[in-house]
């Protein structure tokens, strides 16, 4: 899994949410955050983003200081990034 860096804001909750993210030397704009989901590793995300309406899995390692791109769901060759 790649580090990433991540720009937070915060949601309608109060909660602490990806805003944008830079990734393969892109910048992507979150448009909406579909899951959110803990696990022993980490929070993970579901993330849509503008342009071109893409899905991410990203993961929050707050016990390591970090966020992680676990999975790309748009590789047109059908496999997770």
């Amino acid at each position: 899994m790649e580090v990433i860096e991540v720009i937070l804001r915060l949601d309608a909750e109060n909660k602490v949410a990806p805003a944008s993210f830079r990734w393969q030397g892109k910048t992507l704009r979150v448009e909406s955050v579909s899951k959110r989901w803990d696990e022993e590793d980490g929070e993970h995300f579901l993330l849509m983003t503008q342009p071109g309406d893409q899905v991410f899995e990203v993961l929050n390692r707050v016990s390591e200081g970090h966020w992680v791109m676990v999975k790309s769901f748009n590789d047109p060759r059908g496999k997770a990034v």
